[in-house]
């Protein structure tokens, strides 16, 4: 092959990657778009109703007291009772955070608890939270750490796949001791008129929920701006955490599900 063709073929991947790897990157946010852009459409007309609440359950797995909760009221009752009584750190990541009365009830919160001395940090995603105003989340004390994460992450030129997605945690843990995550965000919608489930584990249980926020804090921060590393204060062979981690291409969760679902005995 000649020198000249070398040269033109390089100069033509040279003006294709840079947009090659941009159309890749906001493939997601665009899908998104339209997704959320269809479910408004087929919204149009239908009726609000309260959504069913099943209860709260409980149990006990090993050295975590577990509670299981289905309707978002008792859901931030119990979160917020656990944010007021917070008295060394608190961890929250979320997706929807909702500039409505449920919202500001957190973020009254949250500055009660820095006021107290309490360390926090606080993740939400950018994307999901386009539509509240920025005035909303400066309402939290300069204490509170704060990181909005980008619609499209700083690095996504190192790789689409890595970068260019959307963190759907929702994640609270209050003194390394009491963890909640599970479906609902953060908003009076989800509150009343919102069928989820989410989960909350007070004991060892909520060191693997700890180390999952402090990963996506830490990937965005300096070393000396990240959450330490705790050690965990017991295994628990029987409660485990699986956290999908784009940025290392590692994604447990698909395979817990079909590892449970290949040792089912009796239904699924």
């Amino acid at each position: 092959m000649s020198r000249l063709r070398i040269e033109s073929l390089r100069d033509i991947g040279r003006r294709f990657v840079p947009w090659a790897v941009a159309g890749v990157a906001s493939a997601v946010p665009a899908t998104v778009a339209v997704s959320m852009a269809v479910d408004l459409i087929q919204k149009r007309g239908r009726k609000s109703r309260p959504a069913p609440r099943p209860g709260t359950f409980s149990s006990t797995v090993e050295q975590s007291e577990l509670d299981i909760y289905t309707d978002g009221s008792t859901l931030y009752d119990a979160m917020l009772d656990a944010i007021g009584s917070a008295r060394e750190s608190i961890l929250m990541e979320t997706f929807i955070w909702k500039n409505d009365e449920v919202g500001q009830r957190f973020i009254d919160a949250f500055n009660a608890a820095a006021a107290r001395g309490v360390e926090i940090h606080l993740i939400y995603d950018g994307f999901a939270n386009l539509s509240v105003p920025s005035s909303f989340y400066r309402q939290l004390s300069e204490q509170v750490r704060v990181l909005r994460l980008p619609t499209i992450a700083r690095q996504f030129w190192r790789g689409p796949l890595r970068h260019s997605g959307f963190n759907h945690s929702k994640i609270l843990v209050i003194d390394d001791d009491v963890a909640f995550v599970g479906g609902f965000n953060v908003g009076s919608l989800y509150a009343r008129h919102w069928r989820d489930t989410h989960l909350r584990s007070i004991g060892p249980g909520a060191w693997a929920l700890r180390q999952s926020v402090a990963e996506v804090w830490n990937a965005f921060h300096a070393a000396d701006d990240q959450i330490s590393w705790v050690p965990p204060a017991a295994w628990e062979s029987q409660l485990r955490v699986s956290a999908n981690l784009p940025v290392h291409l590692v994604y447990p969760i698909r395979n817990m599900y079909l590892n449970a679902f290949a040792r089912a005995r009796k239904r699924i």
